[in-house]
């Protein structure tokens, strides 16, 4: 991909201002006059100008960006080449202007290289078109989003999350060709502080497969280090208890964290209801039967914890869905479980029948399908009788064999000619 980065070396980069310069930069009106400032101020502006174009950035910003940053000028008494991260950061933390132009700015002129440590820093995506040129942003998200569709990502889902995963890496990385996306910066970025683009890099590092970048996609999920939560408002005796199951369970990653959100959950209706509860050995079938009731009267938000309150959360004061009520009375059944086949102490009751889900629960919940269009299902029914080793990006989890066995069930089910039939 042909790529050239914004060449600063051509600019005169002076370190003091001259008397005309200030005496210019003083006055508000001479600020925002574009072409008197070009032709008596030339080398403070004309980078600032050239910068507008490579970001494309509306002549309306523009013209108040650039005033915004040589009023600091005029403040500071130091040209914008060589003001410090700090005067950076502080000019960006203002709401003058358009922060990623300014941002673009302080990156190429300023040496600040480093826009995620913004107080504001949204949409990254934003930000990487702006640093690096539209151009290239959105060459190199076309050629990523089409291999990704190629193989069996929709259009709808690359949509929600491909941008902002690819303007972090970009602005990681330093370079925004994919080329040099390597294994290092993919599984750096598995650690960002956005969990959302964290658990997205491992779909992005199937497409640098595909591509030939990488020679492997990555394994490793974003989400294996914790990310700890609040437990105020919680009993510290049932928080201990919850955190030596998180740190002793096997189960995978994700789910012990979910699980641990749900046990920590708990612990807040514990504190509100039944304070003299704090382990698990207080617990009785009293205790079990108020806590199904609480559950199956929940409301989304109720139990939430301080660590959630800022996060949207949708249908907010609306009663849970079936399926999260019983995906919490599972985790609790889980835990119980665990405490006592690891002989942490004898339990009052019998986790898997006194923490059952009411049948009402389990008869209201199920999948939720989604019906396929005939040409779909024409092409997955094609891919199954021309599945050859190539296709597959690997065979760790599920060899040839298990995926053409897999598809030959499935077109089985499809050539059926009524649900009686035997095929």
């Amino acid at each position: 991909m042909s790529y050239v980065p914004f060449d600063v070396d051509h600019y005169e980069r002076q370190e003091e201002l001259s008397d005309l310069e200030r005496t210019i930069f003083s006055n508000r009106r001479y600020r925002s006059d574009w072409a008197y400032l070009q032709s008596s101020v030339p080398r403070l502006v004309i980078p600032l100008i050239d910068l507008v174009a490579h970001a494309g950035v509306s002549d309306r910003l523009a013209v108040s960006s650039v005033s915004v940053i040589l009023w600091h000028v005029s403040r500071t008494d130091i040209p914008y080449w060589s003001w410090s991260e700090m005067q950076w950061l502080a000019l960006l933390d203002t709401q003058a202007g358009s922060r990623p132009y300014l941002a673009a700015v302080a990156y190429h002129m300023g040496g600040f290289r480093t826009p995620q440590r913004i107080t504001k820093f949204r949409q990254s995506a934003i930000y990487a078109s702006f640093i690096f040129g539209h151009k290239i942003f959105k060459d190199e998200l076309t050629r990523l989003s089409t291999v990704l569709k190629s193989l069996g990502y929709t259009a709808r889902h690359l949509e929600k999350f491909l941008s902002g995963v690819l303007g972090a890496l970009m602005l990681e990385n330093g370079d925004p060709r994919l080329e040099t996306f390597t294994e290092v910066l993919l599984i750096k970025g598995q650690g960002h502080r956005s969990v959302g683009i964290a658990r997205l890099v491992g779909k992005v590092s199937h497409g640098l497969a595909a591509l030939g970048i990488l020679d492997k996609p990555l394994r490793k999920r974003g989400y294996a280090d914790w990310r700890e939560k609040s437990i105020e408002g919680i009993d510290p005796v049932w928080v201990s208890w919850c955190r030596r199951w998180r740190d002793t369970s096997t189960l995978r990653p994700r789910t012990r964290e979910s699980n641990y959100s749900f046990m920590l959950r708990t612990g807040i209706w514990l504190t509100r209801e039944q304070p003299w509860v704090s382990s698990p050995v207080d617990w009785n079938t009293s205790t079990c039967a108020a806590v199904i009731a609480a559950i199956d009267r929940m409301t989304v938000g109720e139990w939430a914890l301080e660590s959630a309150l800022g996060t949207k959360l949708k249908g907010l004061g609306q009663p849970i869905a079936p399926n999260s009520k019983r995906a919490f009375l599972h985790a609790l059944r889980r835990f119980f479980i665990d405490f006592e086949l690891w002989g942490w102490g004898r339990l009052k009751f019998s986790p898997r029948h006194h923490l059952a889900t009411p049948r009402t629960v389990a008869f209201n919940s199920g999948i939720n399908p989604r019906v396929i269009d005939d040409s779909s299902w024409l092409k997955l029914v094609w891919a199954s009788l021309n599945l050859e080793r190539k296709d597959l990006l690997s065979e760790t989890h599920y060899p040839l064999g298990c995926s053409d066995q897999l598809a030959t069930q499935r077109r089985r089910v499809a050539i059926c000619p009524a649900p009686s039939a035997i095929c």
